[in-house]
């Protein structure tokens, strides 16, 4: 499709692609709805009373799964829960804002981490949950003395009885955000079109705390899982999975749509021994 050009010099959005309307003010309100904002991925003000039951105490965990982690956990949350949902796998969801699964980590601006992530541990080790899945924006907190005790949650973890553990890497982040640099893209492209993969606007920490975090887990003995290698490869790293506007991957710096989560999830799934765990809990 060629696009038109008022006579401000503007492009007219309505001759946009449908995937490249709204990118210059990208809205993804579903993301609420979604993560399950301020019931089982907390806000910045609230603390450990406010997760609702059903994000896991009324939920029998001998056989299912728990998220645990910030939002870069809660993200995941959506595709997890429909493979969950397609194995009749019961799932619990504890996320926290800016929070990481790591005891007593002080994050600025969010005093209840720490009681948050001791909460964390006191319900692991109360539901002893079959598979425990753990993530977190990692560049974010990597700089501080508080990561180096991600080894000690960990180990709690497993004297709980928790065995089966699965360490999910960073995503991709992009600078400013993916939508912003998609429709810089666009508009830059004489052809106009609309990259499924992009090389460039990345934040290369990435790499360096994802090859960290896999070296931690080596250490450690549990599997972990490089998101950032399934959706980048030498061309790039993966924009969007269709072209409607609520394809694309993230809908911010890094945080995931709907679709990106279920594309991530069902690679966790196929690549990790995720599917292995869920086929025995079946």
């Amino acid at each position: 499709m060629r696009s038109e050009w008022t006579t401000s010099g503007k492009l007219t959005p309505s001759r946009f692609p449908a995937v490249v309307r709204d990118l210059a003010d990208y809205r993804y309100p579903q993301y609420e709805r979604e993560y399950r904002v301020s019931t089982c991925f907390l806000r910045p003000d609230q603390g450990p009373g406010d997760f609702a039951n059903v994000c896991a105490k009324d939920i029998d965990l001998s056989r299912g799964i728990l998220l645990w982690g910030d939002s870069h956990a809660a993200h995941l949350y959506p595709g997890l829960r429909k493979i969950a949902e397609a194995s009749a796998i019961p799932l619990a969801q504890l996320n926290a804002a800016s929070c990481p699964p790591v005891l007593g980590f002080n994050s600025a601006g969010r005093p209840n981490c720490p009681a948050l992530s001791n909460f964390g541990l006191s319900e692991i080790a109360r539901a002893k949950p079959a598979v425990l899945i753990i993530s977190a924006d990692w560049p974010k907190y990597a700089a501080s003395p508080d990561y180096s005790r991600l080894e000690e949650t960990i180990a709690k973890a497993r004297e709980s009885g928790v065995w089966r553990i699965l360490l999910i890497g960073p995503v991709p982040n992009w600078r400013p955000s993916l939508p912003k640099i998609l429709l810089e893209a666009y508009l830059s492209d004489p052809s106009h079109k609309v990259p499924y993969r992009l090389d460039s606007a990345l934040n290369n920490d990435i790499r360096l705390v994802d090859k960290d975090l896999r070296k931690r887990a080596e250490m450690m003995k549990v599997e972990d899982f490089s998101a950032f290698d399934v959706l980048c490869n030498r061309e790039g790293c993966l924009t969007r999975v269709g072209d409607g506007h609520d394809d694309l991957i993230a809908w911010d710096y890094g945080h995931l749509t709907l679709a990106g989560s279920i594309y991530l999830m069902n690679a966790i799934r196929d690549s990790s021994s995720l599917h292995r765990w869920i086929d025995a809990l079946k």
